[in-house]
């Protein structure tokens, strides 16, 4: 589960939501339909976790911060998945993500 505290457009990638997240060892990229909370109700849409890499000007920014894993939602627009929504991903995706050490 993830709350969603921006968004943005990119063409050719669809809807990209934040927060993104660490790589984790042995990322490969995963596509899943997730659950979406919104204060108007509730939907299902495809999602994409990509690695991405963030051209970052500064040099000394850690490669932690160069490259992150993002959500994308290829067909999916601002007006779906708004700021505050609550996205359920499967618990998978959650375990790889957000590793419990």
């Amino acid at each position: 589960m993830l709350t969603v505290t921006d968004q943005f457009q990119l063409s050719g990638i669809g809807l990209v939501v934040m927060p993104d997240f660490s790589v984790p060892e042995r990322w490969a990229n995963v596509e899943e339909t997730v659950l979406i909370e919104t204060p108007g109700g509730r939907r299902e849409l495809l999602a994409q976790f990509r690695q991405t890499h963030f051209r970052i000007l500064d040099v000394t920014a850690p490669l932690d911060r160069r490259w992150r894993v993002v959500l994308c939602f290829p067909t999916g627009t601002k007006e779906q998945v708004p700021v505050g929504s609550v996205v359920y991903v499967s618990h998978k995706t959650k375990n790889a993500l957000l590793p419990t050490h």
